[in-house]
């Protein structure tokens, strides 16, 4: 393999720096790449190392070199006869991050010094393989590794158990493509059968308008520019004599894809630049034409799960009902309660609320019911105190009637312990119609303050439910659920920035202090019950710390605040002040990923996501312009 640099000074197990030889490497964005060390002839044995930084040096030019003559140096660079460039050199600092053997596809650790003035080479596809790609489903395929020399054609895969058991996080200024990334991550785990509630507050996971757009559709595979190129595809595998139903192409497609463990882009050819064609590669076609491989895929139950995924997903546009949630959720109503106000009771209201909180009833109905009990018990007592006292709890109440009615206006209200109930217990049977993998919780209708009481709600039920168990109204006692009996479950927090807000407290923001300490429990906790989360934002400085400094692995896209840059890097153990510094402009589309899920810090372009966008980019000028055939008229101007 062609020689990039070769190493020199002092080195250790742990590090080392190269001169960079190859003058088109020179010129490239090598922060992030990655290099190999082969330590003998056959490259049976190879370091792999990290460009941190990358530093130019110039002797002449150099104060403790020149000395005394170095200013007079300087001050006369513009009159030099020479060219003081040609001493100019650039040398590249990098981290070891293992020793690879030849045979094996893991990286063990380094115990050698790295020898000076041994070679230094791109990364090949086996190192590449061996670092990043595993082929089993367990993990997920995101993207395509941005390093000087490496192939695009491997996909880098994240540990799918670690992405979801230990919490993540994708953090990304306004147009960075964030949402596309969380999207990926969706699809990867929706083909693999697992359940996500998604919090989304701006419909990017869930037109409500167009099937084509959920983000279990993956139609957007078979869309190349405005193109519908399923009967290309189509009309290919009936040429070779493969004969399928266009309704069976898509889960064909996602079931070869998981196969293999690779993108559904990757089982097509490349055009010329780079591109996936609307022709799937030869060896695809070649292993479809046996036909008992075709049968044994048609008639697997992972094909049959892909031929149901696009049902497999749920709208949700509810607020919280409000009512009694039975012995033991007494705080939980009054936690729902006090949300909907935007406000903490007193001690002695919440002593008086606790008792009359079993009150029958449900919505506005229990409003009611609870404010006949407030004048009955406190406004009718003898007591000056309570008299007072129910007074303000009966005002408070007709407030809450108020906006109880409002909200009825805008969503459907849905008592929580029923449908999530109907979320995470396993039903006797996979055909069972509430058999739902995942459930989007559309929030765009409701108020801000609601929105975060939304999120307290679910996520609080389930931990508790998983926690202790739910209240059985036949038997008025709180029952366990067994393991076996509940699924894992992966919220999603889009737009984190606004529904776990840092500094949210009870005195200035209760909701959202509730949407915190509901996601805190989980944080701290919902592992050993396979509770996990994903938090999304463009804001990560304004999300809640604790939460965040749980998440395990960190998807970072272009970063430009400096307040987010200073957060990542307090929550980041693996990200150097250059590599920090980066985030600025490393581009739409790109991604660098560190933590739990993946091997070693990498920059990625991820993979565009399966489903058509939620919300469709709004371009109303452009609409307006094409009204009046302009670009019609600068072509016959030949302008």
């Amino acid at each position: 393999m062609e020689k990039i640099g070769v190493i020199v000074e002092g080195t250790s197990t742990l590090n080392f720096k190269f001169v960079i030889t190859d003058e088109s490497a020179e010129k490239k964005n090598l922060v992030f790449s990655y290099v190999e060390v082969p330590l003998d002839d056959n490259g049976d044995e190879k370091i792999i190392g990290r460009i941190l930084d990358v530093k130019k040096i110039n002797p002449l030019l150099s104060i403790e070199q020149a000395g005394a003559l170095a200013k007079e140096l300087i001050e006369a660079i513009g009159t030099l006869s020479f060219p003081p460039e040609r001493y100019t050199y650039a040398i590249a600092e990098c981290e070891v991050v293992g020793l690879l053997e030849k045979g094996e596809n893991k990286i063990r650790q380094n115990r050698k010094p790295v020898p000076p003035g041994k070679e230094v080479q791109p990364l090949s596809i086996d190192s590449l393989r061996a670092l990043f790609h595993k082929p089993s489903p367990e993990y997920i395929p995101i993207g395509k590794i941005e390093s000087f020399g490496s192939s695009g054609q491997v996909p880098i895969t994240v540990d799918g158990n670690e992405l979801i058991t230990k919490h993540f996080a994708v953090f990304g200024m306004t147009g960075s493509g964030k949402t596309n990334t969380a999207a990926k991550i969706i699809e990867e785990l929706a083909m693999r059968g697992y359940r996500i509630i998604i919090f989304d507050p701006h419909g990017d996971y869930f037109s409500p308008t167009d099937k084509d757009r959920f983000i279990t559709n993956f139609k957007g595979v078979l869309i190349r520019e405005d193109e519908d190129v399923s009967q290309k595809v189509l009309g290919q595998l009936k040429a070779e004599g493969i004969e399928i139903l266009e309704s069976q192409l898509l889960p064909l497609l996602q079931t070869l894809a998981l196969l293999r463990n690779e993108p559904i882009w990757n089982l097509f050819e490349k055009t010329e630049d780079s591109k996936p064609s609307s022709k799937l590669r030869t060896d695809i076609i070649k292993m479809l034409k046996d036909p008992n491989n075709l049968q044994k895929i048609l008639d697997n139950p992972v094909f049959k799960f892909q031929e149901k995924l696009p049902k497999k997903i749920k709208q949700h546009v509810i607020f919280p009902e409000l009512k009694y949630y039975g012995r033991g959720f007494e705080g939980y109503t009054l936690h729902l309660i006090e949300g909907f106000l935007g406000e903490k009771f007193t001690p002695a209201q919440r002593r008086h609320m606790l008792r009359l909180i079993n009150t029958p009833g449900k919505g506005a109905d229990y409003i009611k019911e609870l404010r006949k009990r407030v004048r009955s018990e406190l406004i009718e007592s003898s007591s000056q105190d309570k008299k007072r006292s129910g007074l303000t709890l009966d005002g408070k109440l007709r407030v809450l009637e108020m906006i109880y009615d409002d909200l009825s206006r805008m969503a459907t209200s849905k008592e929580i312990d029923k449908l999530c109930q109907t979320i995470f217990i396993k039903p006797d049977s996979d055909e069972n119609e509430n058999n739902i993998n995942i459930h989007v919780f559309s929030l765009y209708a409701l108020p801000e303050n609601i929105r975060k009481v939304t999120v307290y709600a679910i996520v609080k039920y389930i931990f508790r439910a998983y926690k202790f168990g739910i209240y059985n109204e036949e038997t008025r006692e709180v029952q366990s659920i067994p393991e076996v009996k509940r699924y894992p479950l992966l919220f999603i927090i889009e737009e984190a920035r606004s529904l776990i807000p840092a500094h949210a407290s009870p005195e200035q923001d209760y909701a959202g202090w509730l949407a915190v300490s509901a996601l805190r429990d989980l944080a701290y906790e919902g592992r050993k019950f396979k509770l996990s989360y994903g938090v999304i934002s463009q804001k990560p400085a304004t999300v809640d710390a604790q939460i965040v400094s749980q998440c395990n692995t960190l998807i970072l896209h272009q970063l430009k605040n400096p307040d987010d840059q200073e957060y990542v890097k307090k929550v980041t153990e693996g990200l150097t002040k250059v590599e920090i510094e980066m985030l600025k402009n490393i581009g739409t589309g790109k991604a660098v990923i560190t933590g739990a899920a993946i091997r070693s810090t990498i920059l990625v372009e991820v993979f565009r996501r399966y489903s058509l966008e939620g919300v469709v980019k709004p371009t109303p000028l452009q609409d307006t312009l094409r009204q009046f055939g302009i670009d019609n008229l600068k072509n016959e101007l030949g302008l």
